[in-house]
């Protein structure tokens, strides 16, 4: 977290390589992502950011981790997370998607 807030992209890397948690949050709720996207550091987000993916039914952002390797093969917006998909969770469009990734 504290090299995604400075923007150290190397560190974040190598630190993503050997099984960090990205998904970790703080006292205030945020995530080295938010740090980083916070501070402006763009390239740390960037990298951040993209091992991340929303789940089409609860519409979180969440780790690669958090969905089986089939949902993973999915279309991108169809895959649904482990829980989602244990849980028979709908997959949401349209104007309830919308609202819900407003909320």
């Amino acid at each position: 977290m504290h090299a995604a807030s400075k923007g150290r992209t190397s560190i974040v890397r190598a630190m993503l390589a050997v099984g960090a948690n990205r998904g970790l949050k703080d006292d205030e709720k945020r995530t080295a992502y938010d740090w980083a996207y916070g501070r402006g550091y763009t390239e740390a987000a960037s990298i951040l950011r993209s091992l991340q993916i929303t789940c089409a039914a609860c519409r979180k952002l969440l780790s690669r981790a958090a969905f089986s390797n089939s949902q993973l093969k999915k279309p991108e917006g169809a895959a649904r997370c482990k829980h989602c998909a244990s849980t028979g969770a709908a997959v949401q469009t349209g104007a309830a998607a919308v609202e819900q990734q407003e909320a």
